[in-house]
This record gives structure tokens, C-alpha cells and sequence, in this order.
């Protein structure tokens, strides 16, 4: 059985790699991987940055191998220490104009990493993350015990992976989801944020004027949003478990670029509602890719949007082959255990799987 050593650090961003604890843990549960999560070495700090955790991997052979997961938004970003000593590098915003940059030593170490979303499973996953990592949280987390337990509740506060999951043979409601969120300028500085933000708002009140009695969604309360689109504010739950809820039982989803062009979290999480997804083209390169009219349909602009959307509610049997098809794409390439696994077996490939596994902590 191979050894996978998680190292976790209070510098990282636990809701954005939340889906690759979550796969982990799965895989120990199942008997697949003998789990632990560890604090980085002394002298590899760089192993944990906020978008960025490595894994160590080790056969039964002894043979071990590094590999990093980098699920940040912007693709021309990388760890670069941990990139330069690790066997293999995942990216999940892989954009081959900006890989091409680097030189061609580390730029051969670096594969697409496929679509992230947050999520949780049950057990062990929260104990044995937040006890190793509770004591460097108290030392990093500013703001005294209210900023640590809002830390800590950002983690409790994400649906279990199973929640977002739903067999196309359950029916939806005949409706249209798409809540989004506007960025002021501090947000995002390598790209003019206007644009983006009235290409979201100008949708979402599209949406509201031609489907008044299918649509559900709009532009979550921030404060710019309130101040600049009060026309366009979702009546919707906006926490994560509360959105959820609302939304997973909604036909249609609809998907805009985020930010840095980063592939959204929405397009995962739909795929695991079996939604009849409509999105905008996705820039980045996945591992194994979307092919439009099979596991979604794209749009580009307003107009094509509203015609996607109105054929889908037209035509029953077209929603049906494209939910059939993102509940099968979801279930090989996105579903957290699929997902890590698969990146495992790209690292070191043909790790054995032949006993339950333990979750340990050090």
C-alpha cells in the first residue's frame, strides 16, 4: 500500500484545498492509501503556501516522489521552490501561454490539474486536520480567539462532497441558477475588473427578465454590489450549506469565467448536481477535456446564453443526455477520491491498494 504524507500549515488556505483533503481521506477510508498529515520539514517551509501543499508519496518498494497541487486562480503563479525540487506539479489554472514562460526543466514538470470546488467528507478529515495545524492557527491567525474560530468555521461550514452530488434519474425543477459575485479593484490587479463585473451583472439581469418565473439567483449583497446594482441582488441563500440547498435542485446552471480567467467552482459543483450546465468557453487546459454539446454547452454573450437556456426547458430529452453525461464525466474525473486518485497513479504509477488504511496525525 503506498504511504502519502499530506503536509498542512497554517499559512494555507483550507477552503481552497479542501477537495484534495477530501479525496485523500476518502482513499484512506476506502483502504486505498496509508494517509497522514504532517507539518512541512524544517527546512522546506515553501511546502505551504495558501494555494499550494505537497504530498510525498511512497511505495511499497521504498521508491517516493513529490508532487505539489497549486489551485491558484491565476495561472502565472507558481510555487517556484516547491516546483523546482518536486517530481510532478499540478495546476489547476494551466494556461499553456503562461507555462511557456518558465524554462523548459520546470515547465515539463507541471500537468493541469483539473477543476477544484470546496468540499468535506465525514470521520476523521476535520480532527485530523484541524488538530495538526490548531497550535500554528493560534500563532498566525490575527485578531485573537474570534478571528481563530472564524478560521475554523470556514472549514465546518462546507458542505460534505456527497451533498453536492445528485443521479440524473432524480427530477429537477424547471429553473435557471446563477448567483455571482462582483470584485472591487483590490480583488484583482492583473486585470480590469469593470469589464467582468458588468458582464456578470448584465446576465444575471438578463436571465431575471426573460425567465421571471424560471430564474433563481443574482449578484450577492456586497457592499459594492449594493451600492452599485441593487437591481441585480439575489433573494438567494449566499452561505455555502444555504446556497446548496436552494440551488441543487435547479435544471439549469450557468457559469462565467472567474477571476485571473480561473476556471469557477460552480462548474464542478453543477457537474455534481447533474445539472444541464451552460457556460462560457474555459480557458484553461483540464486533463480530460469538456466536450461541448456532450457534458455541457458553452455561450458567448448574453444572447446565446438566453437561447441555450430556453432550449433546454424545450426540449426535455436534450436535458436529459446532457445530465446523464455531467453526472458521468463528474463521477471519473471530478468526484474527490476519481480525482486524487488519478493523480496519485500520475506520480507514481501502479501504487498498490490492498488493506483499510489509518488517518494519522504527527
Amino acid at each position: 500500500m503506498a504511504q502519502v504524507t499530506c503536509y498542512i500549515d497554517a499559512s494555507q488556505n483550507l477552503y481552497a484545498l479542501s477537495k484534495v483533503h477530501t479525496g485523500l481521506c476518502l482513499l484512506a477510508a476506502g483502504g486505498e492509501i496509508d494517509l497522514r498529515f504532517a507539518s512541512p520539514p524544517k527546512n522546506r517551509r515553501f511546502f505551504c503556501e495558501e494555494g499550494l501543499t505537497a504530498l510525498s508519496i511512497r511505495a511499497e518498494s521504498g521508491e517516493e516522489r513529490l508532487a505539489a497541487i497549486d489551485v491558484y486562480d491565476r495561472a502565472d503563479v507558481v510555487g517556484r521552490e516547491l516546483l523546482e525540487c518536486c517530481d510532478l506539479y499540478f495546476k489547476r489554472s494551466y494556461y499553456a501561454d503562461e507555462i511557456a514562460r518558465l524554462p523548459v526543466t520546470l515547465e515539463s514538470k507541471i500537468v493541469p490539474f483539473g477543476m477544484n470546488y470546496a468540499c468535506r467528507t465525514r470521520g476523521k478529515y476535520l480532527p485530523a486536520i484541524v488538530g495538526s495545524m490548531l497550535g500554528r492557527l493560534r500563532r498566525a491567525v490575527s485578531g485573537g480567539p474570534a478571528a481563530l474560530k472564524d478560521a475554523l468555521l470556514q472549514v465546518l461550514m462546507i458542505p460534505r462532497h456527497e451533498l453536492f452530488e445528485l443521479e440524473p434519474s432524480v427530477p429537477l425543477r424547471p429553473e435557471i441558477v446563477f448567483q455571482t459575485r462582483v470584485w472591487t479593484e483590490a480583488d484583482c490587479s492583473t486585470e480590469a475588473i469593470e469589464p467582468l463585473n458588468e458582464s456578470r451583472v448584465a446576465l444575471a439581469r438578463a436571465l431575471r427578465q426573460s425567465f421571471p418565473k424560471h430564474f433563481r439567483g443574482g449578484v450577492i449583497p456586497t457592499k459594492l454590489a449594493r451600492e452599485r446594482y441593487p437591481d441585480a441582488l439575489t433573494a438567494e441563500p449566499t452561505r455555502p450549506a444555504g446556497y446548496l440547498t436552494a440551488s441543487r435542485e435547479s435544471l439549469i446552471g450557468i457559469s462565467t469565467r472567474g477571476l485571473h480567467h480561473s476556471t469557477p467552482f460552480k462548474l464542478p459543483e453543477y457537474l455534481a448536481g447533474s445539472k444541464c450546465i451552460v457556460s462560457e468557453p474555459v480557458r484553461n487546459a483540464l486533463p480530460d477535456g469538456l466536450e461541448e454539446g456532450r457534458e455541457l454547452v458553452w455561450f458567448r454573450g448574453v444572447d446565446e446564453c438566453l437561447e441555450r437556456c430556453e432550449e433546454l426547458l424545450r426540449r426535455p430529452e436534450r436535458a436529459r443526455e446532457l445530465r446523464h453525461n455531467a453526472w458521468k464525466y463528474y463521477q471519473e474525473h471530478v468526484a474527490p477520491a476519481a480525482h486524487v486518485r488519478k493523480c496519485l497513479g500520475q506520480v507514481m504509477p501502479g501504487v498498490s491498494v490492498d488493506a483499510m488504511a489509518r488517518v494519522r496525525v504527527s
